[in-house]
């Protein structure tokens, strides 16, 4: 067993309740702002929303008051909103009442709800009200009539929100934290490390295939990741950095740096409801945002998009992306282009999972050009071992699959033990099904999904490797590389789905020669087994989540170019 440790040195991991924990800063004044409203300019301090989550906290101890099905410790509670300033709020003072949260995508349909509610058995829901008419119908296709439904629904917005429509006197979050002048004494709630694990559940979608499956995360859990982040993250000033939120708070990304991490550190995030570029952008001058968290695809606007140019985006040093493979060229793009308006912007990888509370590895500044296509190195404290398909650890250096360990490592899935069974090994290793690999220094490079490789002959070949090779191509704007099985050679071949810039494509007198071309290409950069022998398929875009990431089930139905 080869296990490699996190170069960085170990942090002390505290042993106290997430709210206690993102309370304290040293060196934060109380009257910092702590949140501040993208569209509007409305500021929260940081006394202010811990003041009105722990009222809020208050309040769910008597929902019986406003009608509703009362909430005790130990419930858990959905939460469906876009960013907004009453997420943190929300969030806070749901953990601060010791109730479970669990977290739901605001681009849920019905039957995605549905299986959110039922999976965590949620007794309650947070809405945003422009969710409201969703979250009824969940309800309603969980068997409870209209009034129950009411029952169990909050509106996740403070009553002067404009503009809103308040259907049949929903109870919303002001009038809950408004019991807490009526009820005044509250007991706090109740912790010890041993029963931590129960206290604190997030949801995300694993993978990019079926339904999400409900993670337990434990309050150990995000405090360590929030500890070890902070040590390998010491690259924040409070005084002069603005983070703008762009990235859901629900996603856990978004939660872990956004929500979480940048309230305990004290630097003030610009909170966006959701992702438009004209909006975005104008943000990042009217804010002077220092720090952005990104997914790909913002980054690559951010990179390429001529819109930029009309936009002050000078104040911007870093970029840290993740969630997402992240092409080279978008990184050193992004870099040129902001350096030519006298800017030095370092764009930074992040790897996370949500198993791993979020956080695995960071870039450190100063390695983005020497160590670029890396994700950084662990975090403190994280042990991590390449496992060969024959459960043997491979030769340092070689790439093998990522199981990791650590304090900030899941206690499993909710409900599914067989997936929990899948996912970690009898000794407590979370085995990830990527594909990495780590150099001499410490620095982590991810090479594929263990499940996405294409197996030619006793060839096992990585699809990022040949979609980075074809996007590299002038006339290729996006690429997707599968396997498809051939009876007749009884294996899969590679077969590349290409979205060509209409532009450079029109140069060509036909697909198949186009796409004769493109093959050429590529067997005259590749080895023998690793050419397109499963051949090119021309369609007008690469399905891909809001992350970036490839949707590869969804490949077959991509629109196909066939003139």
């Amino acid at each position: 067993m080869r296990i490699y440790s996190s170069p960085l040195p170990p942090v002390h991991l505290p042993e106290v309740p997430i709210f206690d924990y993102v309370s304290c800063t040293e060196g934060s004044s109380l009257y910092a702002v702590a949140f501040i409203d993208g569209p509007t300019g409305e500021a929260l301090t940081r006394r202010d929303v811990l003041r009105t989550a722990r009222n809020f906290a208050r309040g769910l101890m008597h929902l019986k008051d406003l009608s509703l099905l009362p909430m005790r410790r130990g419930n858990t509670v959905t939460i469906l909103s876009p960013n907004s300033l009453a997420f943190p709020i929300a969030t806070l003072g749901l953990i601060a009442a010791g109730v479970r949260v669990a977290f739901a995508s605001s681009a849920s349909e019905v039957k995605g709800l549905v299986h959110v509610l039922r999976l965590t058995g949620s007794s309650h829901v947070l809405v945003h009200p422009t969710l409201l008419s969703l979250t009824i119908s969940a309800w309603r296709s969980l068997g409870l009539n209209d009034n129950d439904a009411k029952a169990r629904t909050i509106l996740l917005a403070s009553s002067s929100m404009a503009p809103v429509v308040w259907e049949d006197s929903y109870i919303d979050i002001d009038q809950i934290t408004s019991l807490a002048y009526v009820h005044a004494s509250y007991e706090g709630q109740e912790f010890s490390a041993s029963s931590a694990s129960k206290l604190h559940t997030n949801l995300d979608s694993v993978g990019t295939t079926g339904l999400p499956k409900a993670i337990n995360l434990c309050h150990s859990n995000v405090t360590s990741v929030l500890a070890q982040c902070s040590g390998a993250w010491t690259y924040y000033d409070p005084s002069q950095d603005h983070i703008i939120a762009v990235i859901p708070f629900f996603h856990i990304f978004g939660g872990i740096l956004l929500l979480f991490h940048a309230f305990k550190t004290g630097v003030p995030v610009v909170v966006m409801p959701t992702f438009e570029p004209l909006s975005f952008l104008s943000a990042i001058g009217k804010y002077r945002i220092t720090v952005a968290c990104l997914v790909p695809p913002l980054l690559d606007l951010l990179a390429l998009h001529p819109i930029v140019d009309r936009y002050d985006t000078s104040s911007l040093r870093i970029a840290i992306v993740g969630g997402a493979n992240v092409r080279e060229s978008s990184i050193l793009m992004a870099m040129k282009r902001h350096m030519r308006e006298g800017v030095s912007l370092q764009v930074l990888q992040a790897f996370g999972l949500t198993e791993m509370s979020g956080c695995v590895s960071f870039m450190p500044p100063g390695h983005i050009l020497d160590k670029i296509g890396s994700v950084g190195l662990l975090l403190p404290n994280v042990q991590c071992r390449f496992v060969g398909t024959d459960g043997i650890d491979v030769p340092e250096g070689e790439p093998g699959e990522l199981w990791l360990k650590g304090p900030n490592a899941m206690k499993g899935y909710l409900n599914n033990p067989e997936a929990t069974e899948a996912a970690m090994a009898s000794d407590g290793w979370f085995k990830t099904g990527d594909i990495a690999k780590q150099d001499r220094d410490g620095f982590l490079m991810l090479i594929d999904r263990k499940e996405d490789l294409v197996k030619y002959k006793s060839y096992q070949v990585p699809p990022s490797e040949i979609e980075a090779l074809l996007a590299s191509h002038p006339a290729v704007a996006d690429a997707c590389v599968i396997g498809t099985y051939c009876t007749e050679e009884k294996t899969e071949l590679l077969r590349a789905y290409i979205a060509p810039r209409a532009s450079l494509r029109s140069q060509a007198t036909s697909v198949t020669e186009f796409v004769k071309a493109i093959q050429d290409w590529v067997t005259d950069r590749v080895d023998d087994y690793k050419r397109l022998r499963g051949g090119v398929v021309l369609v007008e875009a690469i399905p891909r989540s809001a992350a970036g990431k490839i949707l590869r089930k969804d490949i077959h139905t991509a629109m196909r170019i066939t003139v």
